[in-house]
């Protein structure tokens, strides 16, 4: 096997896990909830740390992460197994429910933003940083849900692409692929 093969073949342990998630995934499609409740176990730090990082608040964060499991329990006769793992699926909702929160954010008055602009006295380096901040926000809302999954994945959640492959259920050489071209159609929207 020469060092390309050996880069891609995939990590036996790797596989059983993913043969395991499989598993509990049938079982609790089938009614199962102690294999969900094994699935949110392995699951729920994870995604939370996701969610808190754009949010930066824990109810927000503890409510979207609610949200994201019980879309999950309630769907989950409709996930497939295919190039997804269960991780992932949970991922695009978490995903999804952070930019709608976003969404429902903006319709916050000017009013309120003023308020909380007087209250917090900031220097041009941290208004900078605040304006970027929010012009990122809104060029990943944009953005494709496979760009805007994997961007946040490596950026925010600082995965490895190895890591983020397993996730999406691909190879980490086109998760560098991937976020090679959400990067190029973020610079569009900044």
């Amino acid at each position: 096997m020469d060092l390309l093969e050996h880069f891609h073949a995939q990590d036996p342990d790797d596989e059983r896990k993913l043969s395991q998630e499989k598993e509990l995934v049938l079982r609790m499609q089938k009614g199962d909830d102690s294999a969900f409740e094994i699935l949110y176990e392995k699951y729920f730090d994870r995604i939370y740390a996701y969610v808190i990082r754009f949010v930066r608040h824990r109810e927000i964060a503890e409510d979207i992460v609610s949200n994201t499991f019980l879309k999950a329990f309630s769907g989950r006769t409709a996930f497939v197994w295919k190039n997804i793992s269960f991780g992932a699926w949970l991922y695009k909702i978490a995903s999804n429910a952070v930019i709608d929160h976003f969404r429902e954010k903006k319709s916050v008055s000017l009013a309120d933003e003023m308020q909380n602009f007087a209250r917090e006295p900031k220097t041009h380096e941290e208004l900078d940083m605040e304006f970027l901040g929010k012009k990122l926000k809104s060029a990943l809302t944009k953005l494709p849900e496979k760009y805007r999954t994997v961007l946040m994945l490596k950026y925010f959640n600082e995965m490895p692409h190895q890591e983020i492959a397993s996730i999406l259920g691909t190879s980490a050489n086109n998760v560098g692929v991937l976020v090679h071209r959400a990067l190029n159609k973020c610079k569009k929207y900044v």
